[in-house]
């Protein structure tokens, strides 16, 4: 196990890549500029950042939870990636931030058990959407497929 805490700071640069095989807790603010690789149970208490081009990739069957107050921040170009049966667990307080411009992509379908909010611009839906719980839609939504609501639904703006 590793665990890193108090005020120190660490930093993994340039091209060096690292593989984290067992259980980590980063209790102090890290940075990524290169390729890190999780395959053992890893909680960060502190703000994780990865810069540039660097890349997170959680193995899977291994998990990542981020503690309230901490976060994940995606820099441009940055890539956080989970494989198969990983898992990362937002706690209350909790954020991952990605930088605008970037892309969020799910393979699956991805579950968000206490609500969703998406705010700002516009939300663009290619598949179908289904809401089987009551919806608050405060800005446009476009769909080219079905949107089926089950609750109840409030739209302020005109919908498309």
């Amino acid at each position: 196990a590793l665990i890193l805490g108090g005020t120190t700071t660490f930093t993994v640069g340039g091209s060096v890549d690292t593989d984290f095989n067992g259980v980590v807790d980063f209790n102090a603010a890290v940075d990524f500029d290169s390729t890190v690789t999780f395959d053992g149970e890893t909680t960060f208490g502190a703000d994780v950042t990865l810069n540039n081009s660097a890349s997170m990739t959680v193995a899977g069957s291994s998990g990542i939870l981020v503690q309230g107050g901490a976060s994940i921040t995606c820099a441009n170009g940055a890539i956080a990636s989970l494989q198969d049966g990983a898992a990362i667990n937002v706690a209350s307080g909790a954020a991952i931030n990605v930088a605008s411009g970037a892309i969020t992509t799910f393979a699956n379908v991805p579950t968000f058990s206490a609500g969703l909010t998406v705010s700002g611009g516009t939300t663009s839906i290619t598949g179908t959407l289904t809401v089987p719980a009551s919806a608050t839609f405060s800005s446009t939504v476009l769909t080219t497929a079905a949107v089926n609501f089950s609750g109840t639904r409030t739209i302020f703006d005109a919908p498309s």
